[in-house]
């Protein structure tokens, strides 16, 4: 089955593109050396997990953290809403 976090953070990426690709002033709010970091409401597990990932890795040393975060939606052909933290 792979690895659960990988797999969900997958899913949010994809459907996150397809977001900034009809949001253009939302695409122009993430800097160059970015990382997005999905914050998804109805898993606060993974949320916390992201978060923490994002402020201790070394690898994430020289970027800049967006926190993004995720709503499942019932709106028809949208699986997901997306918030870009201020």
């Amino acid at each position: 089955m792979g690895n659960p976090i990988f797999s969900e953070n997958s899913e949010y990426a994809a459907e996150f593109l397809r977001f900034l690709a009809t949001h253009p002033d939302a695409a122009a709010r993430i800097p160059e050396r970015a990382v997005v970091v999905f914050l998804p409401e109805r898993d606060p597990g993974l949320a916390a997990h992201n978060k923490l990932a994002a402020e201790s890795t070394e690898a994430y040393r020289d970027t800049v953290p967006i926190f993004v975060t995720v709503r499942t939606t019932r709106e028809p052909g949208k699986r997901y809403e997306f918030a870009l933290a201020d």
